[in-house]
């Protein structure tokens, strides 16, 4: 009888070794998950340094050098106008129709002649 009273006075105190474990799991879960998302982060950050390294490396190895000349700017008058041969062409053809038939009997104006 006097461990039955023992024992509902341990657990009507709640001083148990089982609340404490239970009031204390939600901070230790808290912690470990804070622990663990800090050393991800370290590690992703050190493997993203490793790779900007290596790519680096390998632009720096890829880049061949180049001769360069450096010459002095002067002044000097700028053309306006490029002279290169071709052929003009439209984007689209266009075929003309009068709405009705006939005959051009004469033409009064040149090749050229602005109209």
């Amino acid at each position: 009888m006097e461990k039955n009273l023992a024992d509902k006075k341990y657990k009507e105190k709640g001083s148990g070794p089982l609340k404490k474990i239970w009031q204390i799991l939600p901070v230790m879960v808290l912690l470990m998950t804070i622990l663990i998302v800090v050393g991800l982060f370290f590690s992703i950050q050190e493997k993203k340094n490793q790779l900007d390294e290596e790519q680096a490396k390998a632009l720096s190895a890829k880049k061949p050098h180049v001769n360069v000349i450096v010459l002095q700017a002067k002044k000097a008058a700028i053309k306006n106008s490029i002279n290169l041969p071709g052929f003009i062409e439209p984007w689209e053809k266009l075929k003309m129709l009068s709405k009705i038939q006939g005959t051009v009997l004469e033409v009064l104006v040149k090749e050229g002649d602005s109209v």
